[in-house]
């Protein structure tokens, strides 16, 4: 067990970037601003027409966020919840609803 587990952090040592879903809009923009800010990558793809000027406005931030080195992202409740809403980023606490 312990020596395919080695294996696994050998070949996979960096954190996996994750999609964000614009189906439901307050929790999308909470995961936007959550993955933004964890120091792992983000990518985006939105079809140009769902584009509004609030939804560009919002990408441009997060990405401009993204861009910049910082501190992988730690969850401070992940032994108690199964979806953490209390996160360290960037060395500040942050603070996230997903129900």
């Amino acid at each position: 067990m312990y020596q395919s587990l080695f294996a696994f952090l050998v070949i996979f040592p960096c954190v996996t970037a994750d999609a964000v879903a614009i189906l439901f809009p307050r929790k999308a923009r909470q995961w936007l601003d959550l993955v933004s800010r964890s120091g792992t990558p983000l990518f985006v793809s939105v079809e140009r027409k769902a584009l509004t000027p609030e939804i560009r406005k919002t990408l441009q931030g997060a990405l401009l966020a993204a861009s910049k080195p910082t501190p992988l992202g730690e969850p401070l409740d992940w032994m108690t919840s199964a979806t953490p809403g209390e996160w360290k980023l960037g060395g500040e606490r942050a603070k996230f609803d997903w129900s």
